[in-house]
């Protein structure tokens, strides 16, 4: 592969999906765009097959191997991060692909607005639209990122992000016991910063769309935990009192089929653990 730096660094964690991953590689190999690398953090137990597909696309693609024997998503992207060669950073996961212009389409989007951070797009199949996401574009705020942020979606410029560090909290996202919302973290993070971001529903990243709701009660109390750490932990006052109260309604007024106490509870504890990791934060500064 060529030596020059990459404009993009893909940050690709993976734990024994050679065949998804298979999928994102050829969709990589056929980018309009040439100029990124891919950074491939493998979490696979006893198995060599992921070791075995980055080399055979090596002679199509700058990859870098690196084998993680721990787990959790967060902290393969950190990983990963550590290794980024490229001013561009994008966190693919293993099932998910690229249409043919998605890297050179992030890239134009930063070109055409100097000074942003953030670019997120959406996930959905191809020929559908995902309503989980908003269907208009525009600026990212602390309000509005739940229904405009997803990590396949997400793309960031490293050199207008005003110094920010970007990692992810190991605390939370897939491989932890709160499984979900660490890109929202992020996302956060850097616009409590000023860093400027927005929304562009045109941005498509291919990815299944989940559409199986029903969740044990353990998976839905774990997200609804995440979610409200994520929101205690990086909401400043009086956004963090207006979201709770906001919260609250919803747990009364919007009933999970596992009844409000336990709805409540996992508002309850995800906040008191998002403000002790706001205080400890605070401390240490």
């Amino acid at each position: 592969m060529d030596d020059e730096v990459p404009l993009v660094s893909l940050l690709v964690a993976t734990i024994g999906r050679p065949n998804e991953l298979r999928r994102l590689f050829d969709s990589l190999v056929n980018q309009v765009c040439g100029q990124f690398e891919v950074i491939l953090v493998d979490q696979s137990r006893a198995s060599n097959t992921v070791k075995l597909l980055a080399r055979e696309f090596s002679e199509r693609l700058n990859i870098t191997y690196l084998r993680d024997e721990g787990t959790g998503l967060s902290r393969a992207r950190n990983l990963a991060l550590s290794q980024a060669k490229g001013s561009h950073l994008g966190f693919p996961d293993d099932d998910c692909w690229y249409g043919p212009d998605v890297i050179a389409g992030v890239l134009e989007r930063f070109a055409d607005a100097p000074g942003t951070g953030i670019v997120s797009g959406l996930y959905t199949e191809p020929g559908k639209f995902n309503p989980a996401f908003a269907s208009s574009g525009g600026p990212l705020s602390l309000w509005n990122v739940f229904d405009r942020a997803c990590s396949v979606g997400l793309f960031l410029d490293r050199k207008s992000l005003h110094g920010c560090s970007v990692f992810f909290d190991e605390r939370i996202g897939a491989g932890t016991s709160w499984p979900v919302a660490e890109e929202i973290d992020l996302v956060m993070r850097l616009l409590r910063a000023d860093v400027s971001g927005s929304f562009d529903p045109t941005l498509v990243v291919y990815h299944a769309i989940a559409r199986d709701k029903s969740r044990s009660m353990e998976e839905f109390v774990a997200t609804r935990q995440a979610f409200w750490y994520v929101v205690a932990k990086n909401y400043p006052f009086p956004l963090n009192v207006l979201r709770f109260m906001r919260g609250i309604a919803g747990v009364v007024l919007n009933r999970s089929p596992y009844g409000l106490r336990c709805s409540f509870g996992a508002l309850v504890s995800g906040v008191r653990a998002g403000m002790r990791q706001r205080e400890r934060k605070r401390v240490s500064e």
